[in-house]
């Protein structure tokens, strides 16, 4: 009759402690280093900061993310996600995520500009940002040449507010003759006004033009 009593007392002993022990459903507990929004400019290295990770079971545990070569993507214009996720032993799971802006610095030029000039003048011409390479802008109608083949593009150093036209060729004018274009210039005016020297050249010889853009 003991016998019975020990082991029915060693039975509820163990159902009594089996009852206390709770399952782990507290999910680790994410650190985000660095800012939630990171913007960088084209072309430029990224350097994610990373999360950490501290679990109450765990510790420190290691993150995931699908950050790589192409998120972001440094070399295109563009708005990326990195995601960031961590599981823990019991299998609870954490998430977060960053917002990576790439960026041309020359986007502050982007506008529509009145453009005046020696070899053609009193248009209106766009001003766009290349979406792969930092700093370069281009003229959607520069010089207003009809058949136009191509569209110039130019390099902006905005430490000495200077503008490199981009050397190219390309068929244009009314009776279309292959020019090629080549020259620089400045900002002025709290960057709202670009001009520019050209030297255009066709198979009969070359000449200068100057224009002068200014910010509608």
């Amino acid at each position: 009759m003991k016998t019975i009593q020990i082991i029915s007392a060693a039975a509820c002993t163990a159902l009594f402690f089996s009852g206390c022990n709770k399952d782990d459903a507290t999910p680790p507990q994410l650190t985000m280093n660095g800012e939630k929004v990171i913007t960088i400019y084209l072309n430029a290295p990224f350097n994610d900061p990373g999360v950490t990770a501290s679990d109450n079971e765990d510790g420190n545990i290691n993150v995931t993310s699908d950050v790589s070569a192409t998120n972001p993507d440094v070399n295109k214009v563009g708005t990326y996600y990195i995601h960031y996720s961590v599981t823990d032993g019991a299998g609870n799971k954490s998430e977060t995520m960053r917002t990576v802006l790439v960026k041309n610095s020359a986007e502050t030029l982007s506008d529509s500009y009145a453009v005046t000039g020696t070899c053609n003048s009193g248009f209106t011409d766009g001003i766009i940002i290349s979406t792969t390479t930092n700093n370069r802008i281009t003229f959607t109608g520069f010089g207003w040449y009809t058949n136009a083949a191509g569209k110039l593009s130019a390099d902006i150093d905005f430490i000495t507010s200077t503008v490199t036209i981009v050397p190219a060729s390309f068929v244009c004018g009314t009776n279309p003759v292959n020019r090629s274009f080549s020259g620089g210039g400045a900002l002025s005016f709290g960057r709202d006004t670009v001009w520019i020297n050209t030297v255009e050249t066709t198979a009969t010889g070359s000449v200068n033009c100057t224009y002068i853009y200014v910010r509608q």
